[in-house]
């Protein structure tokens, strides 16, 4: 390192914060994180360089220094003073991607084996837009065989996980009353122009995975979204003939050429008159 170089103040750059925040992440302490990053601005630097640079005292370098050493994220350059080397950033995220997903992979099996399946008669209920769709995208990495799907929400928004079900050769079954254009998602799809759908307004969803486990959830995008979700029969079966029913009936509409449902002999209630006021004129 160049003695007449000026030092790179580290504290002194604000824009750095996040970085170390996210260095954090991966086991580093602050100190440990602003000392890689010093080593990858000042290469070669010595711990009393270093020292100067992040104004601490050279205990605190060195003890960051061994540390980062044992961690395997810098090397030893021995000398007449010991000098340190930053490893590759590329190199080193790519080890530790490799370290915490394995490291997941085994924690996620441990914990699988020690959870108890869900009681059948349970019927669980879940806040929250991210929540709820967190919770429908596990529900869809979970299909083996069949996926019945009934919603007014924009499917790119679960393109990877439907990505993953054609992979698997899991047949997904969808029905929406949107206009966009779903063709490179590959699925079954079947498309309504009945209702005008407000498609900033309320999301609407119906999943049924395998006709063993279903979600049914509505609202807003925030967090007054929610869903229920269960593997009770009944609650299965019932969900998964609203779906089958919806895409009959518009099969049927489309092949006639007129609306079916409702009909002139359709029993008169609110419900039917509110279905007739929401469905376009024929």
């Amino acid at each position: 390192m160049n003695e007449q170089q000026e030092p790179v103040q580290l504290d002194e750059r604000e824009h750095m914060s996040e970085t170390i925040e996210q260095l954090m992440y991966f086991n580093f302490t602050g100190m440990e994180a602003r000392t890689y990053i010093s080593l990858l601005e000042n290469p070669d630097a010595n711990g009393y360089q270093l020292a100067k640079i992040l104004n601490v005292s050279r205990a605190t370098v060195y003890s960051s220094l061994n540390s980062l050493y044992r961690k395997g994220a810098i090397r030893l350059i021995e000398s007449e003073s010991k000098k340190y080397l930053a490893k590759a950033p590329r190199i080193l995220f790519r080890e530790l991607k490799q370290k915490y997903g394995d490291i997941a992979d085994s924690l996620g099996n441990e914990l699988e084996a020690l959870s108890v399946p869900v009681q059948t008669s349970q019927y669980i209920n879940i806040s929250g837009y991210t929540n709820t769709m967190q919770k429908i995208k596990e529900m869809l990495l979970d299909a083996r065989e069949e996926v019945y799907l009934s919603s007014n929400l924009d499917l790119n928004l679960i393109a990877d996980e439907l990505a993953i079900l054609r992979e698997r050769d899991v047949r997904v079954i969808a029905f929406t009353y949107r206009k966009d254009d779903f063709s490179g998602l590959d699925v079954e799809l079947y498309q309504s122009d009945k209702f005008q759908v407000n498609l900033d307004d309320v999301i609407s969803l119906i999943l049924v995975v395998d006709v063993e486990t279903a979600m049914l959830a509505n609202g807003p995008r925030d967090s007054s979204f929610s869903g229920t979700y269960s593997n009770n029969k009944f609650f299965v079966n019932t969900l998964s003939s609203h779906i089958h029913f919806d895409i009959d009936i518009h099969l049927l509409e489309k092949n006639t050429g007129r609306y079916v449902i409702p009909h002139e002999y359709s029993i008169e209630t609110k419900f039917v008159r509110s279905f007739r006021e929401q469905a376009h004129k024929s």
